[in-house]
């Protein structure tokens, strides 16, 4: 697991190289174990957290006989970063833990362009209204960060449930 720490003697630094970036530490304990023949690193985790705002640009279809309708989504969603958060956690084998939060080192686009697809049922309870249940992915067709090496593309899978008024 060393290959993803580097360590500078001199400043008595360590720089973790993470998924979205570089970040870096004091060495503290952590230099006697470099050098001890012991594995240091019991564990690396890293967590990203971000914020959008989306418009999103969707095409339905539905289908069937009344009562029962099926719905057919398919779209694009640009989003904007309006905010985001990124934590490392290193913990060595029980002499210290490291935890860092720094937004210096995420290198995330502003802008991503998500593409957005469903696939559900509509039961019509009256002429005007309807039950949803609509299952949806969301997959990010750009890499939210600007590394070269290591591409980041999420994806979330939802389900919309809820009362859905014709006019």
């Amino acid at each position: 697991n060393l290959d993803i720490l580097d360590f500078d003697p001199f400043q008595g630094i360590i720089t973790a190289n993470t998924l979205v970036g570089k970040t870096s530490f004091p060495a503290g304990n952590f230099f006697n174990l470099l050098f001890s023949g012991i594995d240091p690193i019991v564990s690396f985790k890293e967590e990203l957290t971000f914020y959008t705002i989306s418009l999103p640009l969707i095409s339905e279809y539905s289908f069937g006989t009344n009562p029962l309708r099926f719905i057919g989504r398919i779209g694009f969603m640009p989003s904007y970063i309006v905010k985001s958060d990124a934590k490392v956690e290193i913990v060595t084998s029980g002499i210290s833990s490291f935890r860092l939060g720094n937004n210096n080192f995420q290198q995330l686009r502003n802008f991503n362009l998500n593409v957005v697809s469903g696939l559900g049922v509509s039961y019509d309870v009256t002429l005007n209204d309807a039950i949803l249940f609509l299952p949806t992915f969301d997959y990010s067709l750009t890499s939210i960060n600007r590394s070269k090496t290591t591409k980041l593309k999420p994806y979330s899978i939802s389900v919309l449930i809820g009362w859905r008024k014709y006019f």
